[in-house]
């Protein structure tokens, strides 16, 4: 019985793997290896937020008035009922949205009775700094999503440590919020060899985020639209990606806009197209400067 058992064991074929499947299980491996993170996202995430509130308090400077003039003022007249408005609101060139966020915290403060000016300043930054946290985990997963969690880590270090961005990350700038938007945009958006029939739901999510980030701040589509191009150019079903995708997307940012908008304005305006009339068709912009092409 032994003897029989020992002769099946010598006679039963040994399975060979072909060169093509082995490397297709190698780069399967290689694929969830590289969205594999050192740390467990949600005490990143916290580890992320305490530095980005530490930030948020160091910074104690002033920088440009465009992180006044474009957030917690106007959401100040948003709140109650006074604030100063900058030309670019008399002319219909700024989107409500991006203060409407602040304005939204300075409601809950004055529900509560703590509407001081300590904390109508400090409120905002620390909103930001919540931005912030979130924008500095989509950073580090980008990375290892596309490059794998070494780079991952180093990518985020090197972000932390950027003076530049500690310097202006937690500002009520637009330029903020778009960074934060942009980089979770592009954390959802494929990479060029994967094919948007399997990818629909990120795709969607990714320009979702693109779109609210053109919202906040027009000039966001000057990345978007050869990304857009590039892919629809690539995809397999064209079609699914304009009307599933854009279209849609595109319709419902416009109307957000639109509906927000024309009610703090009180009158029908849809920002995106007076800023193209004063910037581009008129280029009154470059009364108040401008730069070389390859600026």
């Amino acid at each position: 019985m032994a003897v029989e058992d020992v002769t099946k064991r010598k006679q039963s074929p040994t399975k060979k793997l072909s060169p093509q499947s082995s490397s297709i299980q190698q780069s399967e491996v290689s694929c969830e290896s590289s969205n594999v993170m050192f740390v467990p996202e949600k005490y990143l995430l916290a580890g992320l937020l305490l530095f980005r509130i530490f930030n948020a308090f160091l910074i104690q400077t002033f920088f440009v008035p465009d992180e006044f003039w474009q957030g917690p003022e106007v959401a100040h007249r948003i709140v109650f009922g006074y604030g100063y408005l900058t030309w670019e609101w008399k002319e219909g060139l700024r989107g409500w949205s991006f203060p409407l966020i602040f304005a939204t915290s300075y409601k809950f403060l004055a529900l509560f009775g703590v509407d001081t000016a300590k904390f109508l300043v400090v409120v905002p930054r620390l909103v930001q700094a919540c931005f912030a946290s979130f924008g500095d985990l989509f950073l580090y997963k980008l990375a290892v999503r596309r490059f794998g969690p070494q780079t991952g880590i180093w990518t985020l270090i090197c972000y932390l440590i950027s003076w530049f961005t500690f310097y202006c990350v937690t500002r009520t700038l637009t330029n903020s919020l778009e960074t934060v938007l942009t980089t979770i945009a592009l954390y959802y958006w494929p990479s060029t060899h994967v094919r948007d029939n399997d990818n629909n739901n990120e795709i969607i999510k990714a320009l979702s985020f693109a779109a609210f980030s053109c919202i906040i701040r027009p000039t966001a589509a000057i990345i978007w639209i050869p990304l857009c191009a590039t892919y629809l150019l690539s995809s397999p079903n064209k079609s699914v990606f304009i009307f599933k995708c854009i279209f849609l997307i595109g319709c419902l940012a416009i109307l957000w806009s639109l509906v927000v908008n024309s009610w703090l304005y009180e009158k029908w305006t849809l920002v995106e197209v007076n800023f193209v009339k004063f910037n581009v068709i008129n280029d009154m912009g470059t009364f108040y400067g401008s730069h070389p092409w390859h600026w």
